[in-house]
């Protein structure tokens, strides 16, 4: 068991993913552990990320 993706309590849960920016940092950590890398050039921690226009 992963105790990062596996919180042991709802209320951990909660607190692990209370918004936006910490739902999406779980998935950026287990693609790029050692920070986001551009597949092309190799440069890393430059990344941002694709928004989407309102509506």
């Amino acid at each position: 068991m992963n105790p990062e993706c596996d919180p042991p309590t709802l209320v951990e849960c909660q607190r692990r993913f209370s918004d936006e920016q910490k739902c999406l940092a779980l998935p950026e950590r287990a693609r790029w552990p050692q920070g986001r890398v551009c597949p092309a050039r190799g440069v890393i921690n430059r990344a941002s990320r694709i928004r989407t226009l309102p509506a």
